[in-house]
């Protein structure tokens, strides 16, 4: 084979090569924008997540303390039960002068 036709055959081959390259260096960056892309959407879902919890948490909290307040209404009538049933207990109660209670 003669030289000037191998020069040729080299030269061709480094045209491939370096339209390879071009390629895998062109892959590469897309790759790469993908991966950051990817990144970013991951970041914003931990965050989206952490402040859904967040959420989640606080009308839990909420929930609980509204169920542990009596409004004045649940209040009154729980106090009026707890009266009536002193009244109950008291007329059940042996009655007793004040005589009897003096010398005892």
């Amino acid at each position: 084979m003669p030289v000037h036709e191998s020069v040729e055959e080299l030269q061709k081959l480094k045209e491939k090569c370096q339209t390879e390259l071009t390629e895998a260096e062109n892959t590469l960056a897309t790759v790469q924008k993908a991966e950051n892309s990817s990144r970013r959407l991951i970041g914003q879902f931990e965050i989206s997540s952490v402040s859904q919890d967040v959420s989640q948490s606080i009308v839990r909290d909420s929930v609980v303390h509204l169920n542990n307040e009596k409004s004045p209404t649940l209040q009154l009538n729980e106090q009026q039960r707890i009266n009536r049933k002193a009244d109950r207990e008291t007329k059940n109660l042996p009655k007793f002068t004040d005589e009897e209670l003096q010398s005892k």
